[in-house]
């Protein structure tokens, strides 16, 4: 029989542990497919919010960045409260939601943000095509496996996809109304 308290932690233990007993190709081809699964699905499921967030981060890279470090710190902090709220029996409640949040954003947005990085890579070798992003920004995240100027690949991917993601979701318009411009007609004389 599995124990309630320390089931979760022995799981995530067991998790962890496995993913760190990996050599750094198969390390690196984890990162690879998840990567391109997660870009996958969410240009695919979400068609208008991913391209527009690849598309914000491409036309104002500063700003994503600007907004994405506080963002990439906030969503983090929510995943370790949650984490550290669901070892004890009244946090649980409290845990779910903030878990939730932390990890179904931080993940989906930072692969959106190595889709854009990849984006950037393939537009130099001259194709602007949205899949060969997708494969080019999981080659990029397989290279975080490889040692500080991966890691900083990775936070710079995680830092843009976060900015660019909160930009959109949080737009003025929200993710509901279809842009539209209305223009007055020319006063002809």
């Amino acid at each position: 029989m599995i124990d309630p308290v320390l089931g979760p932690l022995v799981t995530y233990e067991s998790l962890v542990g496995s993913y760190l007993g990996l050599d750094l190709a198969e390390r690196a081809a984890v990162h690879f497919g998840v990567t391109v699964v997660l870009g996958t699905l969410a240009l695919g499921m979400l068609p208008r919010y991913g391209t527009e967030t690849v598309r914000r981060s491409h036309r104002s890279p500063i700003i994503s960045t600007c907004v994405g470090i506080p963002g990439v710190l906030a969503l983090g902090t929510l995943l370790y409260t949650g984490a550290i709220l669901g070892e004890t029996n009244v946090g649980v409640v409290f845990a779910i939601p903030l878990v939730a949040v932390g990890a179904t954003l931080l993940p989906a947005w930072t692969a959106l943000g190595f889709v854009s990085l990849g984006g950037v890579v393939a537009s130099k070798l001259g194709t602007d095509r949205l899949p060969v992003w997708v494969l080019v920004g999981g080659l990029l995240s397989a290279f975080v496996v490889v040692g500080p100027a991966g890691t900083a690949v990775g936070g710079l991917a995680s830092v843009l996809g976060v900015g660019a993601g909160a930009r959109v979701l949080f737009a003025r318009d929200g993710l509901s109304r279809e842009r539209e411009r209305v223009v007055p007609p020319a006063n002809k004389i």
